[in-house]
């Protein structure tokens, strides 16, 4: 039996299809997920969510910002 999970994740990727597969996969694993597709995207939706768990994002992104610093504004 797999283990599921209940946290919540955000997934940053600006390939639909991919964002899409993992966020698919991670729901059927039982997270609560939210995506964007880009870094100003990401941060927007993270100020309305209650609370991230864990940040899973792609390094190059469009928009301005890298994952790298999608997660320092995460940090802040």
């Amino acid at each position: 039996e797999i283990q599921r999970g209940s946290d919540r994740i955000m997934v940053v990727e600006d390939d639909p299809d991919v964002r899409q597969f993992i966020v698919n996969a991670l729901v059927r694993l039982g997270y609560s997920v939210v995506s964007a597709e880009n870094g100003p995207e990401a941060v927007e939706v993270a100020a309305a969510a209650d609370k991230i768990d864990l940040l899973i994002s792609d390094v190059v992104l469009p928009g301005g910002m890298t994952g790298p610093d999608v997660a320092d504004r995460f940090l802040e």
